[in-house]
């Protein structure tokens, strides 16, 4: 299954996150920033700020579904997935809260943390999967 995101409300300095693609197989995820080539099964569109307002439980999936979050594409996946990426599920209720120590570590600024260009082949393009015999999204 292929889902093209299309953000809006993405800052002009990051134009290449205004559209991604999540590539989903039996055997893994792979998340690309450039088109991978396959054909596209649902279209999740709307404003980068709703969605990480969905994800940290400031606002519920329900009350953003169909208005200012949609998905387009084949019904049945469309309903689904959601579910897939845990939309349906609300922060402190579904998931635990980010403790507050885990919140300094994230904003201390010495802190090594792992880039996403360090797990990416091509660095910056694609957090791959195992190996795949279709095209990939570098």
């Amino acid at each position: 299954m292929v889902v093209r995101f299309e953000f809006s409300g993405v800052p002009a300095s990051s134009t290449k996150f205004r559209m991604m693609w999540l590539v989903l197989e039996r055997s893994g995820v792979d998340a690309c920033l450039k088109d991978p080539g396959f054909a596209v099964d649902s279209i999740f569109q709307g404003s980068v700020r709703d969605l990480v307002a969905v994800c940290l439980g400031h606002v519920e999936w329900r009350d953003v579904a169909n208005t200012s979050l949609r998905i387009e594409g084949d019904r049945r996946l469309a309903k689904r997935l959601p579910g897939w990426l845990r939309l349906d599920k609300i922060v402190g209720r579904d998931f635990p809260m980010i403790s507050p120590v885990a919140e300094r570590v994230a904003r201390h600024p010495k802190v090594n943390r792992i880039s996403a260009t360090s797990c990416c082949r091509p660095p910056g393009n694609c957090r791959s999967a195992p190996q795949r015999s279709a095209p990939r999204c570098e």
